[in-house]
This record gives C-alpha cells, structure tokens and sequence, in this order.
C-alpha cells in the first residue's frame, strides 16, 4: 500500500529497467511471490485494484526466471495463463 499510494508510483513502474534488476533483488521477488498473500487470487479477495499489479510482477519474475536468471526453480506463471501456451493458430 505504501508504495502504490505514492504520486510517483506509475512512473516508477513506467521506467523500471528489467535487465537492470540484480540478483539480490530477483531473489527477493521469488522470494514475494512464493508467499500465499501474493497468490492473484488471494489478492482478488483483498483489493481487486491491485490485482493487475500482482500480475504484472508475477509476469516480470516468470520472464526474468527464464532469462536473465534461468536455470533455478521456476516462477509460477500467472494463474489464468498457466494452462496452455497460445500458438497463435486460429481454429475454425
């Protein structure tokens, strides 16, 4: 809350450099992430606002664990995009 209550809030999030994220601070991600209180749909029963939030930085953790950080535990993707892998074929 303290930090998205902030006036420079948006803009932080606008210029975040992932390729600049340490390791120190990868960890503290996975770390977040793993908690129960970061699961999207725990978040959903607290403050449906933030909601989108949580996605994102799931999103950023799932793409740094499999670049920039790859080859230790992976990061459970997004709830609603765990299922399948969209291949951008239509189906008639």
């Amino acid at each position: 809350r303290r930090i998205i209550g902030t006036a420079s809030f948006p803009e932080r999030v606008r210029k975040l450099d992932v390729q600049a994220i340490t390791m120190q601070q990868f960890e503290h991600l996975r770390e977040s992430l793993e908690e129960s209180v970061f699961d999207e749909e725990h978040i959903k029963t607290v403050c449906v606002a933030v909601v989108p939030f949580a996605i994102w930085c799931r999103a950023i953790g799932v793409y740094l664990s499999k670049t920039k950080f790859s080859g230790g535990t992976p990061i459970r993707p997004v709830a609603a995009a765990g299922g399948s892998v969209a291949t951008g074929k239509r189906h008639a």
